[in-house]
């Protein structure tokens, strides 16, 4: 029984709830309401009000003088979460994700605007996510509230007019619904907030109407969109969609253009129809005749008119709020966390995705998945739709431009141009075993798994230095000339977006392309912003991170990294012990975009980036790509330790000349590199699993900073072992290596692993990808495993697992007559 049930049935009736966004469906439809409601029945209050305009907070003040008014909803949920029971999300539509997360995490429930969000993803998440806090998730659906659509209602409820088989709706509006004046008039029309035009602002209502009609969910759907004013808007004023469903058609129509504001409806059944003009209401009956069965049959229609006031020309509707409200108190009273409400606004956001991807394609028709279900947990959702398709275009987005990045970037338009093989990638040349042995299964990776495109691929970065790609990968000499020539066109195009950069934690160089911001959570707020900007201009359906930036100075753990509320307060506080890649993590998973940890940075690691990572439900891993010496170790030690050969000493020296090398030529930062070079031999050769081989084990490394080698890195390393009775023996490897070369396929893997691991619905900490790692991240109290072969099976049976192919575990007994099947006991 929830918090609010309780005090419900001890008779305190009064909801505490809080606006979020005071424009003007909120100042003239929700807040009268509520004002209405207060002082006839005592059964709410409005004790705080967000919004990020100034003028807007002066003019809440004003029609609620009694309320605490805050400049941003971090802030309110910050002061007001236990003072509140909701939240009423009346912001842009591009918003209304991050806040309903937000307002979950922090035990509100949650009463939105349509459409609940602007992508499918974003809507089943937030469905996920209500069932799993066991708080209420409400969809403002208010023109089912009217008078008219409820006289509607009746007729078809009282089966006058037979079975409904076609419906027709159009919705006409001479303009688009009119933001305020002090913050943005026309956001509508703008991409970035709104998520699209007329469909996204309209086709909600006309959706929600149609299941309560035909008593079910469409099974396809084709669109067809038009933009009359051309270049001036970047959203669409005009939609035309027809709907499939099991029992007949729904035809929709809905303008921004017309020469009036008129809802027209119309319902037909199997023995009679529904015509609604506005308020007007008409119903035609059939009546059988003896007549002749010619023309119209034989049959005679009787006709009803009414009149049903509605009020249809106030864009308010504050009489509807009133009515759907009662229906959101009834939920939180009942505990119906995700009840039919929720599950119609998913539905409803499922279609405008599908129109929008029909009229964009051209497509006649878009199947629209059948479920039983709409997902409620986690469960419901891997059970009904394990893995989302790759469609769209995927961001890669990289915090450093330098010579990784940049030849990643390289690489990948030189392959999409056929100019080279994807060498090094496991998943674009690697195969993986299917099925026994016997059966001579083998394929491409990228053949058995979803994963995107490289031609949907879309690159983007930060960087404190002002090139573009091509000029950086120019500056780092790692790719030659004539090559990087081939690509300049592209590469050009690739210009680095301002970093976030803190010298205290990168000390050997800096640069002037860097943001500015009064403390470290408005730098977040700047990234977050870059993020979805990036995606909205690049036409990107969805996004990952990987961090290619320089290695920071050592920080372990602290107090402000508790918690996500500690952390969110030392980014307000300018907290010293916050480093700028966790803020780059912290702004990837609050935009619900997974997180790749490049470097020896302590971020991903940190209990407040796990949790935060849980609570968004995205994906995140790490740390230290696994190149060079590192690599040739997790190859080399588990073989020693699997033949039970010991080790007195491994001596690993680098000598290195890019970027990297200068920052690393910093003791600060190197530590954070040593950290992760010598874990591996640590966990590998465990001193107290095997004493007498590994417990005196001298373990030194070094990285000496080079200029003239460039990236062309070098690696020695002297290993001291002994063998039978204890005799000594050594292994000498000079490993001469190319640092962004091997590095580039390994983000490239990442980015799109990781991609797909968001699609599959997995979050949080992915130790399956370990195998890129030096210092893979594991859940507390797991031990990393560093073999590199173990962490090949793991992350191949974790694709096979996905896939739906049979685990390997390389037993084999089968073939030898031992039935594996059969469980062993010991007595």
């Amino acid at each position: 029984m929830s918090r609010e049930t309780q005090r419900i049935n001890q008779g305190r009736m009064k909801l505490r709830g809080a606006i979020i966004g005071y424009g003007f469906i909120s100042s003239h439809g929700h807040v009268p309401s509520y004002l209405e409601r207060a002082l006839k029945i005592g059964d709410v209050e409005i004790v705080a009000v967000a919004d990020i305009c100034e003028e807007r907070r002066i003019l809440a003040k004003i029609a609620l003088p009694h309320v605490r008014i805050y400049e941003n909803y971090e802030r309110l949920l910050q002061n007001e979460t236990q003072n509140l029971d909701f939240v009423d999300i009346s912001t842009p539509p591009s918003e209304h994700s991050k806040i309903a997360h937000a307002a979950l995490g922090a035990g509100l429930h949650v009463l939105c605007e349509k459409p609940l969000t602007t992508n499918l993803a974003d809507a089943r998440d937030l469905l996920v996510h209500a069932r799993q806090v066991e708080r209420v998730l409400f969809p403002i659906h208010n023109y089912k509230h009217a008078p008219v659509v409820k006289a509607i209602r009746d007729v078809i409820e009282s089966g006058r007019i037979g079975a409904v088989h076609g419906i027709t709706l159009s919705t006409f509006r001479n303009t688009h619904a009119k933001g305020v004046p002090e913050w943005n008039p026309h956001w509508r029309r703008e991409l970035f907030w709104s998520g699209g035009g007329v469909t996204m602002d309209h086709g909600s209502h006309s959706f929600y109407l149609m299941f309560d009609w035909m008593k079910d969910y469409p099974t396809s759907i084709s669109a067809k969109m038009f933009n009359m004013s051309g270049k001036m808007h970047n959203t669409e004023d005009n939609c035309s969609a027809v709907l499939t469903f099991p029992n007949g058609l729904a035809h929709c129509h809905l303008t921004w253009t017309a020469g009036v504001r008129k809802v027209i409806y119309t319902i037909q059944g199997t023995s009679g129809a529904i015509t609604v003009d506005d308020d007007e209401m008409q119903i035609s009956l059939q009546h059988k005749t003896t007549g002749p069965d010619i023309a119209q049959g034989a049959v005679t229609w009787k006709t009803e008119k009414t009149n049903i006031s509605s009020n249809w020309m106030d864009a308010s509707h504050v009489s509807w709020f009133n009515a759907m409200f009662e229906d959101f108190r009834s939920a939180i009273e009942k505990d119906e966390f995700v009840g039919r409400e929720a599950e119609e606004a998913y539905r409803c956001v499922e279609i405008i995705t599908r129109a929008y991807e029909s009229s964009k394609k051209r497509v006649y028709r878009i199947n629209i998945e059948r479920t039983q279900r709409c997902p409620h947990s986690g469960d419901d959702m891997i059970q009904q739709n394990k893995i989302l398709p790759a469609k769209g275009k995927l961001a890669v987005l990289t915090p450093g431009m330098g010579a990784v990045a940049t030849t990643l970037y390289a690489g990948v338009e030189a392959i999409k141009q056929k100019l080279a093989l994807p060498i090094g990638s496991y998943t674009q040349m690697g195969k993986i075993r299917l099925g026994k042995r016997t059966e001579n299964r083998h394929e491409l990776v990228k053949d058995l798994v979803p994963l995107t495109d490289l031609q949907d691929i879309v690159f983007g970065g930060w960087d404190i230095f002002t090139d573009n790609a091509f000029e950086a990968a120019s500056h780092a000499k790692v790719l030659e000339k004539d090559l990087l020539e081939k690509l300049k066109e592209p590469l050009s195009k690739i210009k680095p977006m301002p970093a976030v950069f803190d010298p205290n934690f990168i000390r050997r160089i800096t640069g002037s392309n860097v943001k500015q911001g009064k403390n470290k959570m408005e730098l977040a707020e700047q990234l977050r912003e870059d993020i979805r900007k990036f995606l909205f201009e690049n036409d990107c359906d969805r996004a990952v991170m990987v961090w290619c930036a320089s290695t920071e100075v050592y920080a372990p753990a602290s107090a402000v990294h508790a918690t996500v509320k500690s952390f969110e307060e030392g980014l307000r506080n300018n907290d010293p012990a916050i480093s700028p890649s966790q803020i780059y993590a912290y702004a990837a998973l609050k935009e619900r975009v997974p997180y790749a940890n490049g470097s020896p940075n302590v971020s991903v690691e940190m209990p407040c980036i796990i949790e935060l990572a849980l609570e968004t439900g995205t994906p995140i891993t790490g740390s230290d790509f696994k190149t060079g010496q590192t690599l040739l170790k997790t190859v080399i030690a588990p073989g020693l330790r699997n033949r039970q050969i010991g080790v007195s000493g491994w001596y690993s020296t680098n000598i290195l000349g890019n970027r990297d090398g200068e920052v690393l030529d910093d003791p600060g930062s190197f530590k954070s590199k040593e950290i992760t070079k010598s874990g591996v031999l640590t966990d590998i050769f465990s001193k107290e699993l095997y004493p007498d081989l590994y417990g005196n084990i001298s373990h030194v490394v070094r990285i000496n900073y080079y200029p003239p080698r460039g990236d062309n890195k070098e690696g020695w390393d002297n290993i001291d072992i002994f063998g039978w009775l204890g005799y000594p023996m050594q292994i000498k490897v000079n490993f001469l290596c190319r640092d962004s070369i091997l590095a580039a396929p390994l983000v490239l893997d990442l980015a799109l692993l990781m991609d797909f691991a968001g699609r599959t619905q997995m979050k949080g900490i992915q130790e399956w990808l370990s195998y890129f790692f030096k210092m893979p991240l594991t859940q507390a109290g797991l031990k990393p495993e560093h073999d590199l072969s173990v962490q090949l099976l793991k992350l191949e049976n974790t694709l096979r697992f996905y896939m739906d192919e049979e685990l390997i575990n390389h037993l084999g007994l089968t073939y030898y007559g031992i039935n594996e099947s059969e469980t062993r006991v010991t007595i």
